[in-house]
This record gives C-alpha cells, structure tokens and sequence, in this order.
C-alpha cells in the first residue's frame, strides 16, 4: 500500500471514529469514543510491533463502539481489504 492510500484510509477511519455518539470527556473536551481508543491502540501497536503491516496499524484504528460495531466494523474491514488488494478507492 502506498504513503498516500495508508493515509486516505486512515483519515476515512479517523471520520469515522469521529461520528461515534458515545462520548467521554478527555481533558476537559468532550470526544467521540472511537477516535479516543483509536489513537492509544495505535500508540501501542508502534510500541510493541512498529514493523506491523498496514493493514494491521488500520485496523486498531477501525470504531469499536457499540453503535452498530459489527455491521460497521466488517464493513470498513471489509472495505480496507479491497483498498489494500486493488489499490486506491473512491
């Protein structure tokens, strides 16, 4: 996977996460609760495998709430395999 697709993903994730109606306050802001779990699980990846695959560093970064977590998290899965495998997607 190229620079440039691994970043459009990850910024397609990261929107993602970011429409999570469940919230929790993080200093003193109130955040959508997947992009908060996003980021410490990509922290920690680096930590602990920072030669990972690509399709692993998206993965930690994929929503994990309870909103429609599975339809909406084998969806995006989904959809990052085919991004991975054929190339760049609109």
């Amino acid at each position: 996977m190229t620079r440039q697709n691994f970043d459009k993903v990850k910024a397609l994730i990261d929107a993602a996460n970011n429409e999570d109606p469940n919230q929790e306050i993080c200093e003193d802001k109130i955040l959508p609760k997947d992009l908060l779990y996003s980021q410490p699980m990509s922290d920690m990846l680096e930590r602990y495998s920072s030669d990972a695959d690509d399709a692993i560093k998206l993965a930690v970064r994929t929503p994990r709430s309870t909103s429609n977590a599975g339809k909406r998290h084998a969806a995006l899965i989904r959809w990052i395999a085919r991004v991975i495998i054929n190339g760049e997607r609109d």
